[in-house]
């Protein structure tokens, strides 16, 4: 960062921060165009962005403009807070500072637009009990400082942390404190993701085609389960006058979703992670496309034991009929089925297999039966159509799930954050080592169904 930011507070005491390069150049200029008088804080002010801008042309006449970034603050007039200041980042509530610094690492393109999202999901979907620690984890792993010194640690696991600056320690003691208060015991040596590597805050629907994070609802929480409720609905009625009302109460029950816990381990050469921050954004990518693959996989088929409940399984089976070759008829059959209220919202699932024997039904004059199936983007019967990679193919065999249809905002994804990762030493099968590494990535999900009744499968009679 290039300069300091000072401010005061009324009750006494003051602090310095950094200010972004961008920030900094457009504020210079602000202060050079002023037609009035600039006071004494201005004028000081001007000193140290001059002074800024000059070390900046000095290193990019060298060739290494990258380096700007690094330039060390505390040799252009940076000071300690004084005693009995406050920490800008420490004012407003915990959830108003997390919300601050979502939008800057967004605005600084640390995070992408739908990871910026879903880190603040976390803040609103949090119950009462967990907002503060869903507040101080995405104050504490979105802390730039927290990042560099995670990175740090990733290029010299054994050394790394005697290369931390200050705030970098402060920072890393920040998260421990948070590793503390959430009761998490994954091992001396863990480290809690920065936000912005996170992949469960990263995630994409990359991968094998599955849609369903795109289409489903997605939620993230702190705890070990997410708190959900179903209702079918309170009741209206029309009333005669002085009529007692009937009672419309809604039967409301708890529909909790669990996550469970599972792993990613990718080996590595001590020569590839030298390179600690491209190597470990590179690192990030694969281990999103591993956790991908294998949520995928549950959240479509998941048995709910020891991986999350799939919506397939979850979903209200409907056997086929008439029975015999899948038909244009089953089409019909599967969306009729469907109660109305979910209706508005409804899309397909199927494996590509099913939409190409779907896209060569024809008419008895040999007409498409289902044309819309087609083009990019595809549809079926009016509504969306999503190819699930995951789900089967076989369309002859008794007992299969092939074509799902409904409302999938009654199916809920849940991650829990934070997740943790680990370098471990590689040894040969004689203990001896391999120069390699495990990266070794924590991780929990959850999913399951909210309401069965919003959803179709047929089933192949």
């Amino acid at each position: 960062m290039p300069r300091i930011r000072t401010r005061t507070y009324p009750e006494g005491g003051s602090v310095s921060t950094w200010m972004p390069p961008r920030e900094a150049a457009a504020r210079l200029e602000q202060l050079g165009e002023s037609t009035g008088e600039l006071t004494d804080d201005q004028r000081t002010e001007m000193a140290e962005l001059e002074q800024w801008r000059a070390k900046f042309m000095e290193q990019a006449r060298s060739g290494n403009a990258s380096a700007s970034e690094r330039i060390d603050n505390r040799r252009i007039g940076y000071r300690e807070p004084s005693e009995g200041s406050r920490p800008l980042q420490e004012t407003g509530s915990g959830q108003d500072r997390a919300r601050r610094l979502i939008d800057t690492r967004f605005r600084d393109g640390a995070l992408a637009d739908y990871a910026a999202e879903r880190a603040a999901s976390l803040l609103t979907d949090s119950t009462a009990g967990t907002e503060s620690l869903a507040a101080r984890y995405i104050e504490a792993a979105g802390d730039p400082a927290y990042e560099r010194a995670f990175l740090k640690m990733c290029a010299n696991p054994t050394r790394g942390h005697m290369l931390w600056t200050g705030e970098e320690q402060e920072a890393y003691g920040r998260a421990e404190s948070l590793r503390t208060a959430m009761s998490e015991g994954v091992g001396l040596g863990a480290a809690m993701v920065p936000l912005v590597l996170d992949p469960s805050i990263n995630l994409s629907s990359a991968g094998s085609n599955n849609p369903l994070r795109r289409i489903s609802r997605n939620v993230v929480t702190v705890s070990n389960e997410w708190q959900g409720v179903t209702s079918a609905g309170a009741t209206a009625e029309w009333k005669a006058e002085g009529a007692q009302a009937a009672d419309g109460s809604p039967a409301v029950a708890a529909a909790p979703i669990p996550v469970y816990l599972a792993d990613v381990d990718a080996i590595f050469s001590y020569e590839l992670a030298m390179d600690a921050a491209g190597f470990l954004g590179e690192l990030s990518r694969v281990l999103e496309d591993a956790i991908g693959l294998l949520t995928n996989a549950a959240f479509t088929l998941g048995v709910g034991t020891t991986q999350p409940s799939g919506v397939v399984p979850n979903a209200t089976q409907l056997a086929q009929s008439p029975t015999g070759a899948f038909a244009a008829a089953h089409v019909f059959q599967v969306q009729n089925a469907l109660p109305p209220r979910f209706s508005a919202n409804a899309q397909w699932c199927g494996n590509i297999a099913v939409s190409n024997a779907i896209s060569q039904m024809v008419t008895a004059n040999g007409s498409l039966m289902f044309p819309e199936i087609r083009p990019d983007p595809q549809r079926l019967a009016g509504k969306p159509w999503n190819e699930l990679s995951d789900m089967t193919a076989d369309m002859a065999t008794a007992g299969r799930q092939y074509l799902l249809y409904g409302d999938f905002q009654q199916f809920v994804i849940v991650d829990r954050l934070p997740n943790y990762f680990q370098l471990l030493p590689g040894f040969g099968a004689n203990g001896r080592p391999t120069a390699q590494h495990h990266g070794f990535l924590i991780f929990r999900a959850g999913s399951d169904v909210l309401v069965p009744n919003a959803l179709r499968v047929l089933v192949k009679a």
